[in-house]
């Protein structure tokens, strides 16, 4: 298995690896044993839904998540300093998210409503150089997940076959997003720009100052802005869309 090394919360409900943790439930440190699995359909990987596989699993530990002590200076550590004020922030936390979840479900909605009613021939060249990024993408997932060298080899094609066309639709999307924006007269600002840096700098822990070196070095600032003036055009059909 490609996931060397890795821990599984077998309570947890994931699909990541399908039968798995199920089959995890009651095994022994230090066996190796077969497992049979079965991709779901609509698994998120078009080249592995629906495919049979077989995981080769050993035990090297076993591990039990504790609660921690409720006490202050576990309060500390989230800046509370009492169990309603923690609880209160876990609630808000956890809305938020639901929020973001909704959210991203509305724009997919909208994604494929463009994806469905606009039609017009994508330029190949985008389709090629997104693809060539798109298959580098998903071989690295596969290996990730624990497919095999070999089995990626074999798979080329249906693997060559989903990035083209999911890259296909990402050009697709994108032209029709730059469309809207020019029609619409969106745009971003560089208070916008730099608002977007913080939250990425946020994110991976770094200063705003090296995501804006990087962006520099690699060239890549006019994507940048790209990327958020189709965020902000999809943002705006969205909103329209509820309106409605």
């Amino acid at each position: 298995c490609g996931g060397k090394g890795m821990w599984v919360l077998v309570k947890e409900n994931r699909n990541i690896f399908p039968g798995l943790y199920d089959a995890l439930v009651g095994a022994e440190v230090g066996k190796e044993f077969p497992v049979n699995v079965k991709f779901p359909d609509d698994y998120p990987s078009a080249d592995l839904a629906g495919k049979e596989a077989v995981y080769t699993v050993k035990v090297t530990a076993i591990r039990e998540k504790i609660a921690p002590v409720l006490d202050g200076e576990f309060l500390k550590r989230f800046n509370v300093g009492t169990e309603g004020e923690l609880k209160e922030k876990i609630r808000k936390a956890l809305d938020e998210k639901a929020d973001r979840k909704f959210r991203l479900t509305q724009k997919k909605e909208v994604e494929q409503w463009l994806l469905q009613e606009v039609n017009f021939d994508v330029p190949e060249s985008l389709v090629h150089h997104r693809s060539v990024a798109g298959v580098r993408q998903m071989v690295r997932s596969l290996l990730e997940r624990g497919m095999s060298e070999d089995d990626v080899i074999k798979n080329k094609d249906a693997i060559m076959s989903s990035a083209v066309e999911s890259s296909r639709e990402r050009v697709k999307l994108e032209c029709i997003l730059d469309r809207i924006a020019v029609e619409e007269k969106v745009d971003v600002s560089e208070a916008e720009m730099e608002e977007k840096m913080r939250e990425v700098a946020r994110s991976e822990g770094v200063s705003t100052e090296q995501i804006r070196e990087r962006l520099e070095k690699d060239d890549m600032t006019e994507d940048f802005r790209l990327f958020i003036l189709r965020e902000k055009t999809l943002d705006m059909l969205v909103d329209r869309a509820k309106k409605a």
